[in-house]
């Protein structure tokens, strides 16, 4: 995809920065189903992305535009493959981000909360950009509050306001 650097350059940068933030949330765009890529090419981003551990992967179907460099290219892979690679992503990125969420488990994090959606539990954003959920009646809209976390339950964060 015509990138200014290469794969091992930008592994050696995410080891750099978790050395000096070791919370950092590094995330990605991912687009499944670029037409030209070989079953070989997929099985290394497979192994990239598990090496890198993302804190979260924003994934998103190849979609052909028409005048671009991408719609000459003939796709070397069916559309069940192409779903086939989702789902395959997809578990990989929830193995990655259980990973980090888990992470903080009995920490404390400042959170965000904005606008309630639930009159019994509310939930925020982390300065790490993760969602934080905490059980209260209390409107805490437009609150930052240290929240400590206590669980991780069904690929999400519970805390306790300190």
């Amino acid at each position: 995809m015509e990138r200014k650097y290469t794969i091992a350059q930008f592994i050696k940068l995410c080891d750099f920065i978790r050395k000096k933030s070791p919370n950092a949330s590094i995330t990605t765009d991912y687009i499944i189903g670029f037409p030209s890529e070989t079953q070989t090419q997929f099985l290394e981003s497979i192994e990239n992305l598990k090496k890198i551990k993302f804190a979260n992967i924003h994934m998103f179907p190849f979609s052909l535009h028409k005048d671009t460099k991408a719609a000459a290219i003939k796709q070397v892979f069916t559309e069940k493959e192409k779903q086939n690679r989702y789902e395959m992503i997809k578990k990989i990125n929830e193995e990655c981000k259980a990973i980090y969420l888990k992470s903080f488990l009995n920490k404390i994090v400042n959170v965000l909360f904005e606008h309630p959606k639930n009159p019994n539990i509310q939930n925020g954003k982390s300065q790490y950009y993760f969602d934080v959920f905490v059980s209260t009646k209390k409107n805490l809209q437009n609150s930052l509050l240290k929240v400590k976390v206590t669980s991780f339950r069904d690929g999400k964060l519970f805390g306790k306001i300190m």
